[in-house]
C-alpha cells in the first residue's frame, strides 16, 4: 500500500478547481492554441540582450518563489541562465541528478526553446517526469532578446501511483522524494497566462530601462552636435518669443535706457488706446496716462526711485500700482513690473527695460465691494446678534432666547423645545455631522464647536456657528449644555466671492489661468495612470480689436461673454473652458482619443464663433478665431511644454490667414 503524500503548503488560491480534468497534453490548451504567432523581429544593428543587466531580477524572482513557490528564470538562446530563482528540490536533488530523468528534463527545455524560436507567444510542456514547464519570449522594441521560464509545478494534484512507479524505476529514496514532491505547487491552468504576462512585464520593464540608459549614453555622445543645433534654434526661438510677446493679451512696452520707447505690443494699444507714436518717449507716456501734473510728478518720482534701487542694488524691480488714463478717457488700475534686458550681472550694460502692465481694474472694484460687505458684517457682530440656548439633557428640554428664533427663521410656536425639534431644523446634509458632534461633547471627548447650515421655512439657507460647554454630574454623566449661535452667512458669502475671485474670470465667469493650470496638472496625472491623452485648445479671436475701436469697451466685454457661452455649448461637462485675459481663451479636454478628436472639437468652436453676433441694438459683430491644438503626451510631456506648444500652434494659425485650426507638429 502506497504511503499518503504530505499535504502541499502552497497558497490555496492557486489550487485548481477539482472538477477540471487533468490535461495529459497541456500544449493543446485553448489559451495557448488560440494566440497568434509573433511576427519576426526587425533587424537591429546591436544586440539588445547585451545591454541589459538581468541579474537585477534575481531578488524579484527569489521573492516570487518565496511567496507562491514557482521557480522563474530568464535564459538566452545559448542556454545561459541570465537571472533565476532557486529551483524545486524535486528537480535539483532528484530529476536533474539522475541520468534517466535528466534526459526527460532536457527534452522539456528543448521543446520550449524550439517553440520560442518559432514565434509562439506562450509555450507549455508537460515533461515525462510529471511536472509542467512554461515559457514566454521577452520582446523589446520588436527584438526577441531572451526567454522567460516558469516551471516545476502541477496543473492538478499529482498522480501518486505515477510518481511511486517513477521513484521505484529510478531508485529514488521514497520519503525524501515524496517530501520534495509535496513542495511542488499546484497552479490553476487558467492562471498560467496571467502569471507569465506579469513576469514578462517585470523583465520588459528592466529591459526598457536598460535600453533607455543605452540611448542616454548615445545621446551624451551627440551633445556637441546638439549644442550646434540648439544654438541655431536659439535664434529662431528669439524670433518666436518676439512673436509671442506681440500676440500676448497682456500689455507690454520696451524702453531704452535713454528714455525712448522702442516697442509696444498689440495688447498695449488695445488696452490703453495709445500707439508707439503716441508714447515715443517715457515722458510722453507719463504725460498721456497721468494728465494731472501733481499725480504725475508723484508717480514718476516713485517709479524712478524704484528703478534706481533696482539698478544700484541688483534687486528685482518692485511692482508699482498705477491708475492710468486711456486715450478714450477710461481709467484703469494696473500693476506695472519692469525687468532689465541685456547685461550679465557682472557690470555689463543694460540694453533696455521691458514693462508689463497687469490690469487689476475689476479686482480693485471687487475689493471695494468686499470691503464694504465686511464692514456691514462687523457692524452686525458689534450689535450683539448672538442667540443663547440651554439644553437640559436629562429631561430633554431645550430653551431658546428671542435671537435664536430669528437665527432659525422661526416663531416661538414653531419650536417644540426638544433636541429632535432642533435637529429637524438643520440642513439634511449637515444633520448627521451636527448630531455626531453633540454626542461627542456629551461623552466628554471635546467641547461642541461647529459650523452648520439651517434651512428656514421659506427655503433659504443660512450658516450658523455654534459653541457650547457641557456640565457633567459626579457620576460623569452629562447634565446640561449651554451655548450660543451666531449667523456666519455674510462671512461665507464673502469667502465664496474671494474663492471665485481667485479662480474665475470675473467678466465671463470662466475658470482663470490659476484654476486651468490646477486642472491641467490633475488631468495629466490621471492620464499618466490610465494611459490616456489630454487635449488643449488655444483660442485667439480674430478682428476683436476693431470691435473695441468701433463700438467701445462695453461692446467688447459683451462679445467676450457671448464667445464664452458659444464655446461652452460645444464642450462636454468634463471639459474646462477658461479665459487667460484679453481675447485669449484656452480649453482643456481631459480625455481625448487622438489629435483628430481634439481637432474635431476645435472645428466645432471655430465654426460657432464665425457666425455673426447680434447685439441688443440689432447690430451684428463679425469675428472669427484662430485655434492651436496640443496633445499630451503626443506633443509635450508636461504641462508647461504643452501650454507653450499650443500657444505656438495658435500663432501659426494666425500667421496662416486666421479663422483656422492648426495642431502642433
Amino acid at each position: 500500500m502506497t504511503k499518503p503524500l504530505p499535504s502541499p503548503e502552497q497558497p490555496m488560491f492557486f489550487v485548481r478547481p477539482s472538477q477540471l480534468e487533468q490535461m495529459r497534453d497541456p500544449l493543446q490548451a485553448s489559451w495557448n492554441r488560440e494566440l497568434a504567432a509573433r511576427e519576426a523581429p526587425p533587424a537591429s544593428d546591436f544586440n539588445l540582450a547585451e545591454l541589459i543587466d538581468f541579474s537585477k531580477m534575481n531578488e524579484v524572482f527569489a521573492s516570487y518563489l518565496e511567496v507562491i513557490g514557482l521557480p522563474v528564470a530568464i535564459i538566452d538562446f545559448n542556454g545561459v541562465v541570465l537571472a533565476s530563482s532557486h529551483w524545486q528540490r524535486l528537480c535539483t536533488e532528484y530529476h536533474r541528478g539522475n541520468e534517466g530523468t535528466l534526459s526527460r528534463c532536457l527534452e522539456s527545455d528543448t521543446s520550449l526553446s524550439r517553440q520560442m524560436q518559432e514565434g509562439t507567444n506562450y509555450a507549455i510542456y508537460r515533461c515525462s517526469n510529471g511536472l509542467t514547464d512554461c515559457a514566454s519570449p521577452i520582446v523589446v522594441d520588436g527584438q526577441h532578446i531572451a526567454n522567460l521560464f516558469i516551471g516545476q509545478f502541477f496543473l492538478q494534484p499529482p498522480d501518486q501511483a505515477y510518481f511511486e512507479a517513477q521513484r521505484a524505476k529510478f531508485g529514488f529514496e521514497r520519503e525524501g522524494y515524496f517530501r520534495a514532491l509535496a513542495e511542488v505547487p499546484i497552479v490553476a491552468e487558467e492562471r498560467v497566462p496571467a502569471i507569465l504576462k506579469m513576469l514578462v512585464g517585470f523583465a520588459n520593464l528592466l529591459a526598457k530601462q536598460s535600453l533607455a540608459e543605452h540611448r542616454a549614453r548615445t545621446a551624451y555622445l551627440d551633445v556637441e552636435q546638439q549644442v550646434i543645433e540648439r544654438t541655431q534654434a536659439l535664434a529662431r526661438s528669439e524670433q518666436r518669443m518676439r512673436s509671442i510677446i506681440e500676440l500676448s493679451p497682456i500689455p507690454k512696452a520696451l524702453w531704452t535706457t535713454d528714455g525712448h520707447t522702442s516697442y509696444v505690443n498689440a495688447a498695449f494699444v488695445r488696452s490703453f488706446g495709445y500707439t508707439l507714436a503716441d508714447v515715443a518717449t517715457a515722458d510722453a507716456f507719463w504725460e498721456r496716462v497721468l494728465p494731472e501734473p501733481q499725480a504725475r510728478a508723484a508717480a514718476v518720482a516713485t517709479w524712478r526711485q524704484r528703478l534706481h534701487e533696482s539698478v544700484a542694488k541688483g534687486l528685482p524691480f518692485q511692482p508699482t500700482e498705477l491708475t492710468l488714463t486711456c486715450q478714450d478717457g477710461d481709467v484703469r488700475t494696473v500693476i506695472a513690473e519692469t525687468v532689465t534686458i541685456g547685461g550679465d550681472g557682472d557690470g555689463a550694460p543694460v540694453d533696455s527695460r521691458l514693462t508689463v502692465f497687469y490690469d487689476i481694474t475689476q479686482l480693485k472694484r471687487t475689493e471695494s465691494a468686499l470691503r464694504e460687505a465686511k464692514e456691514r458684517v462687523e457692524a452686525a457682530a458689534s450689535a450683539g446678534i448672538v442667540g443663547i440656548w440651554d439644553w437640559d439633557v436629562v429631561n430633554n428640554r431645550l430653551v431658546w432666547d428671542q435671537v435664536m428664533y430669528k437665527l432659525y427663521g422661526l416663531r416661538e410656536g414653531d419650536f417644540g423645545g426638544a433636541f429632535e425639534a432642533w435637529a429637524a431644523s438643520i440642513h439634511p446634509d449637515d444633520r448627521a455631522y451636527a448630531e455626531r458632534e453633540i454626542q461627542a461633547a456629551l461623552r466628554g471627548e471635546h467641547e461642541y464647536a461647529i459650523e452648520f447650515r439651517v434651512r428656514w421655512p421659506d427655503g433659504s439657507i443660512h450658516y450658523l456657528k455654534a459653541v457650547s460647554q457641557t456640565t457633567f454630574g459626579a457620576d460623569g454623566k452629562p447634565l446640561r449644555m449651554m451655548g450660543v449661535n451666531y449667523d456666519t452667512t455674510a462671512q461665507k458669502e464673502i469667502q465664496l466671492q474671494l474663492d471665485k475671485l481667485a479662480y474665475y474670470d470675473l467678466l465671463t465667469g470662466l475658470p482663470n489661468r490659476r484654476l486651468l493650470e490646477d486642472r491641467l496638472q490633475q488631468a495629466i496625472a490621471l492620464a499618466q495612470r490610465k494611459r490616456r491623452k489630454v487635449g488643449m485648445l488655444f483660442i485667439d479671436l480674430d478682428r476683436f480689436k476693431p470691435v473695441n475701436d468701433r463700438h467701445g469697451h462695453e461692446a467688447g466685454d459683451w462679445l467676450l461673454k457671448e464667445v464664452a457661452k458659444r464655446a461652452k455649448a460645444c464642450l462636454r461637462a468634463s471639459d474646462t473652458p477658461s479665459r487667460l485675459g484679453g481675447d485669449e481663451f484656452v480649453v482643456l479636454l481631459p480625455d481625448v482619443l487622438n489629435v483628430d478628436d481634439a481637432i474635431s472639437v476645435a472645428e466645432k468652436i471655430r465654426a460657432s464663433l464665425e457666425l455673426p453676433f447680434r447685439m441688443e441694438n440689432g447690430q451684428l459683430l463679425d469675428i472669427s478665431s484662430s485655434i492651436g491644438v496640443a496633445l499630451y503626451p503626443d506633443h509635450a510631456d508636461d504641462a508647461r511644454k504643452l501650454l507653450m506648444c499650443g500657444d505656438q500652434a495658435m500663432y501659426k494659425a494666425k500667421q496662416g490667414g486666421r479663422n483656422a485650426v492648426v495642431a502642433c507638429a
